[in-house]
């Protein structure tokens, strides 16, 4: 039994560094923690989503013979704007493919490069879906169905919206990537 009057020394403990694992010397980078794990989730599904929708909305299009019937004039879906947008879109979602693989490579390595590498991928998926929305409402056949645009368009700007201040102004984000 402990006598209430009685209380052991207590050790004046450091926790300065339990954010930076076992043993870190001061100088290295807190471990990827916190709000960061929505990050590295969110721009891991952005690059498999991307790679999917490549797959599964811009191949068919080609391998089942739509191209011809939504370019070629006279054709039964046929518009002007389907060749740019159709291409346009197959080169931005490679461009966004390709920046968050960049931005998740930088990420878990804990590069300097990651905060602007961000920023940059979430700048460019709002740009992407702007001119995306802007130019497909110019063709009836998608302006009259605009749920799904105005889903992603929604997705891309909260996102952003929340991402780039949080790499712009964050002290975890600040001290984590520092190499």
């Amino acid at each position: 039994m402990s006598d209430p009057r009685y209380s052991p020394p207590r050790a004046s403990v450091d926790t300065s560094g339990l954010e930076r694992g076992e043993g870190a010397p001061p100088g290295e980078p807190l471990r990827i923690g916190g709000w960061l794990y929505l990050v590295a989730l969110g721009l891991s599904v952005t690059a498999i989503r991307g790679t999917y929708q490549m797959y599964s909305v811009y191949w068919p299009i080609f391998r089942d013979g739509y191209w011809p019937k939504l370019t070629t004039a006279g054709g039964a879906g046929y518009h002007v704007l389907w060749a740019p947008l159709i291409v346009g879109e197959i080169v931005g979602n490679l461009c966004v493919i390709a920046l968050s693989v960049f931005a998740l490579t930088h990420f878990f390595r804990k590069s300097r490069k990651t905060p602007r590498a961000a920023v940059v991928c979430y700048s460019f998926g709002v740009g992407l879906v702007l001119v995306d929305y802007f130019v497909s409402g110019f063709i009836p056949a998608v302006a009259n169905n605009r749920s799904a645009s105005n889903s992603e368009l929604f997705r891309a700007c909260f996102s952003a919206a929340i991402w780039i201040p949080y790499f712009l102004v964050s002290k975890r984000v600040k001290n984590t990537f520092v190499r």
